[in-house]
């Protein structure tokens, strides 16, 4: 996958809060030879959120993300980075719609981290996969003030700008 920080573009970068700091992404299907490494390419990173009810839902989604296993190695000290063109975020009426609500088998309040390693949760991946996929509706990323254009060049494992 070719640097999408060679040049300025727009990206959308993202953080969560762990417990132990490191992302643990050699539990994603494909990626468990990679125990050593600093990140992960072409991942998918689907984000959720809850309602006034407590109900979770899908309110985006990352496609083909670079993934950290620590902030502190990324380039904009976040854990996800992508290319806003690969970026959702779902206007509020369609992501309250029961297509996107989250199974009650997946637990989030426990972790903010989940990976498809069970049978389970890689059926639920597949599903959720081609609905992103195939999502063609509108992307309230587009609706609001354009995003900064960054332009990141990073030399021996340091970020500069």
């Amino acid at each position: 996958m070719p640097d999408p920080y060679e040049k300025e573009e727009e990206i959308c970068s993202g953080y969560v809060e762990l417990h132990n700091k490191n992302l643990h992404f050699e539990r994603i299907k494909g990626c468990e030879l990679m125990k050593k490494s600093d990140s992960v390419s072409d991942v998918l990173v689907i984000w959720y959120s809850y309602n006034k009810e407590g109900e979770w839902f899908v309110v985006g989604w990352y496609n083909h993300a670079i993934v950290y296993r620590n902030p502190s190695k990324s380039p904009t000290n976040e854990y996800f980075i992508a290319k806003a063109e690969n970026c959702v975020l779902l206007p509020k009426d369609v992501r309250t719609e029961q297509e996107w609500k989250k199974p009650d088998f997946l637990i989030l309040e426990q972790s903010y981290i989940k990976y498809a390693n069970t049978p389970e949760l890689e059926k639920y991946s597949e599903e959720i996969s081609n609905r992103i996929n195939s999502y063609d509706g509108e992307n309230w990323l587009n609706r609001y003030p354009p995003l900064k254009k960054r332009k990141i060049k990073i030399l021996r494992g340091k970020r500069r700008k």
